[in-house]
């Protein structure tokens, strides 16, 4: 009995450091896979690993589902913090106006709302993958290719219009794996 009551409290003592370091797991594998991106099975993905990891460590499902939450919101906090700074800084080397500033903050809220919207509607359930035959998965992946590339040279468009360099709406992304972004468009004005 005592063992059994020494297991226990070693276990609940071991809760404290098991959730944030799947936190950090999380967020360090949300990194490497590229799950912030809009996917078509990003959803499920999550869920899928917030149940398994609930299970492997017999913890409540709604405690993982809160700290993957938090730990989003917290890296979305730093994201926006950083661009802010960035944009800062840009309007104060003159590199843009405060009115550009403003076209990009708004414009990014917008392709925030625009990509929520997407995921919405991508995820296996809502567009029957598992039911396509490989020519229409094939189909379906050309069409939104097609939908990236359109939105993507409309945002091209947009930024040359209002005096932008596009990077500025990349944010710290630029793309998997290369520099990019305010890193590029630096480089750019010198």
């Amino acid at each position: 009995m005592k063992k059994v009551n020494r297991l226990r409290k070693a276990m609940q003592k071991n809760k404290k450091f098991i959730i944030p370091s799947l936190a950090l797991m999380a967020a360090l594998g949300s990194g490497a896979y590229g799950i912030s991106g809009v996917s078509a099975q990003g959803t499920d993905n999550q869920t899928s690993i917030i149940e398994r990891i609930a299970n492997k460590f017999n913890l409540n499902k709604d405690e993982v589902q809160k700290v993957f939450e938090e730990n989003r919101a917290e890296r979305e906090r730093i994201m926006q913090t950083n661009l802010e700074k960035r944009l800062n800084d840009a309007v104060a080397s003159g590199v843009l106006t405060e009115a550009q500033k403003t076209l990009i903050l708004a414009k990014r809220v917008e392709m925030k709302m625009q990509a929520a919207a997407m995921r919405g509607n991508a995820g296996p359930e809502k567009s029957g993958w598992q039911n396509l035959t490989m020519e229409a998965r094939q189909a379906e992946r050309e069409k939104r290719q097609s939908e990236r590339a359109t939105r993507q040279a409309d945002l091209t468009t947009w930024a040359k219009d209002n005096g932008i360099d596009v990077q500025y709406l990349m944010g710290h992304m630029g793309g998997r794996g290369g520099s990019g972004g305010f890193h590029q468009a630096k480089l750019n004005t010198k």
